[in-house]
């Protein structure tokens, strides 16, 4: 799996015409849960030999080890779900940010969250597995008051992934590394 997506990544990066007349400037490669846990690993093990990605963004990955300092810029994200090792549990103490490397906590984001689960249920789901139509509506989705129904955290995780994103692109064209943010803390009783 790691050889066909570097493979892939080479190519648009060469000019495959998968993004028509556009060439990427950079590419960001980004993944979340077991994506994320498959991207943490490609960084540890594969990009250093084929240099395809400029920076990742790591989600849903508890991993708190990482093997040596990452030769591209990495926005670890890690909601307290994974940090307090809900997901699964993480070993050792968290690494120390670095000039390529950055652990962002998000205090009171869970694994998943209402709105990215009402777009999978209601979009992705219906489209990919059945071949229905899809029934998404932004307004509605985006409405944290409880009304939705959705046994889902809340807490509008976009936002702060939208910021990751951003502060990872600013710091691949040179504007600095993204901000450190401060860790949760955490007591067991």
């Amino acid at each position: 799996s790691f050889d066909i997506f570097a493979q892939a990544v080479a190519a648009v990066r060469a000019g495959a015409p998968l993004l028509g007349p556009h060439m990427p400037e950079r590419i960001i490669a980004s993944g979340h849960s077991q994506a994320g846990i498959r991207l943490h690993a490609f960084v540890e093990k594969v990009q250093d030999q084929t240099n395809v990605i400029d920076g990742f963004l790591i989600r849903g990955d508890s991993e708190r080890a990482w093997t040596d300092e990452p030769s591209v810029p990495v926005l670890h994200y890690m909601t307290e779900s994974e940090a307090v090792g809900v997901i699964e549990p993480g070993v050792g103490p968290f690494r120390a940010d670095s000039d390529r490397y950055r652990l962002w906590h998000i205090a009171g984001a869970a694994h998943n969250d209402h709105w990215s689960n009402a777009y999978w249920l209601n979009t992705e789901m219906p489209r990919d597995w059945t071949g229905l139509p899809v029934r998404w509506n932004e307004k509605r989705a985006g409405v944290y008051d409880g009304s939705a129904g959705s046994p889902c955290n809340e807490f509008p995780q976009r936002y702060s992934v939208d910021a990751a994103l951003f502060h990872l692109d600013r710091g691949l064209q040179g504007e600095g590394a993204p901000p450190s943010l401060p860790r949760l803390e955490f007591r067991r009783d």
